[in-house]
């Protein structure tokens, strides 16, 4: 396989290789792959969470358990002011 880099990531690749870490230009890609790997499968889990998320909230809303946001705020807001009249007792 032929990979084309910039210039700017062949100047990473001879950094890297410069810095006397790494043997070859191989060893630098398997460690850049295997990062590559690594963020891709957390991202790919968080899209999964968030695709249930939103599976869950569009559930929520065709069985009518919606609050309007004015009364979602007024709750919030007792509950601000009991903890704050509590921690202040």
């Amino acid at each position: 396989m032929n990979l084309s880099m910039t210039d700017h990531h062949k100047g990473v690749m001879k950094d890297a290789l410069d810095s006397g870490e790494y043997k070859n230009a191989a060893e630098v890609m398997r460690e850049a792959m295997r990062l590559f790997e690594q963020s891709f499968a957390e991202r790919q889990a968080k899209k999964r969470i968030l695709e249930r998320m939103i599976d869950a909230s569009i559930e929520d809303i065709a069985s009518g358990r919606v609050y309007e946001a004015e009364d979602v705020f007024e709750r919030l807001n007792r509950k601000l002011d009991e903890a704050h009249h509590a921690k202040h007792m």
